[in-house]
């Protein structure tokens, strides 16, 4: 008997929480407006439950504070690492302080996009032809250039193992980068495989932020395995760089993606965006 009553409750409660209205609020398309470290991460799902397909990117969106908006990022796939990608569309804000975001030029996609924190920061999902994405970011510091990337960075990433062009495991990863503040960069790499003793791996290379507070790396191994470096600067001022969002792969091989913070080395950032 209770179950029939339950039955009967259910299509009036989800006609209910349908008319639910969360309103107010004093957002508009103005509310994004400037530069946004960013970090995007899509799914590919096969009908069985297995991964086949694997996104990753960090880069900068620009919001005109009104209509248009402008993705550049660095991407790296199953089948590809350090890809540059520049996506452009538009986007709408409600005073409800939600919205969208439609991708036209370099991808067709559509996202549902959140602001937050006074319009410093903004949360988006969405999908495209290929993945299911989720991600977001926050105003980029005034300043940002290689000589500020100096001392020691710690930092954490999760992801993927791949072999034959497929996810065969998951991983994560923690370790330290020493930047030179000028282009060189030294990563101290421990990761773990479930099953196995943690790995421990030393990588050396050079970086650059050719796009501003967006940057790149090449890094190889003590066996000559090549590895790529996307990152996005995300805290600092214009004394040192306090964090940025990396993303790590070695082709075919991992694929990671997490974030870095100044731990010794470079001057306090005091006063910036933490």
């Amino acid at each position: 008997m209770r179950l029939k009553y339950l039955a009967l409750l259910l299509p009036l409660a989800g006609t209910l929480l349908g008319q639910t209205q969360i309103g107010g609020g004093t957002c508009n398309s103005s509310s994004l407006s400037g530069l946004y470290s960013f970090t995007l991460g899509g799914r590919q799902i096969a009908a069985s439950g297995a991964f086949t397909g694997l996104f990753q990117a960090n880069g900068t969106a620009s919001f005109d504070g009104t209509s248009k908006v402008t993705l550049t990022m660095a991407a790296a796939t199953i089948q590809s690492a350090g890809t540059p990608l520049n996506y452009s569309g538009t986007y709408s804000l409600q005073s409800n302080c939600g919205g969208s975001m439609s991708i036209t030029v370099g991808d067709s996609a559509a996202f549902n996009l959140f602001v937050y924190n006074q319009g410093k920061s903004f949360l988006m999902t969405g999908t495209d032809a290929s993945y299911t994405y989720s991600g977001g970011g926050s105003t980029q510091p005034a300043n940002c250039t290689a000589s500020l990337l100096s001392g020691v960075y710690v930092f954490d990433v999760n992801g993927f193992t791949l072999a034959s062009g497929a996810i065969n495991g998951a991983s994560n990863a923690a370790g330290s980068m020493q930047l030179d503040g000028h282009s060189s960069l030294t990563v101290s790499l421990t990761y773990v495989v479930p099953g196995q003793a943690p790995l421990v791996t030393s990588l050396t290379g050079t970086y650059a932020l050719p796009n501003g507070c967006s940057g790149t790396g090449t890094l190889k191994d003590q066996q000559g395995n090549s590895y790529t470096l996307a990152f996005t600067v995300t805290g600092g001022n214009a004394t040192a760089v306090s964090g940025f969002d990396v993303v790590l792969g070695q082709l075919n091989a991992l694929l990671f993606t997490g974030s870095a913070h100044a731990a010794y080395g470079q001057p306090v950032a005091t006063g910036g965006v933490e």
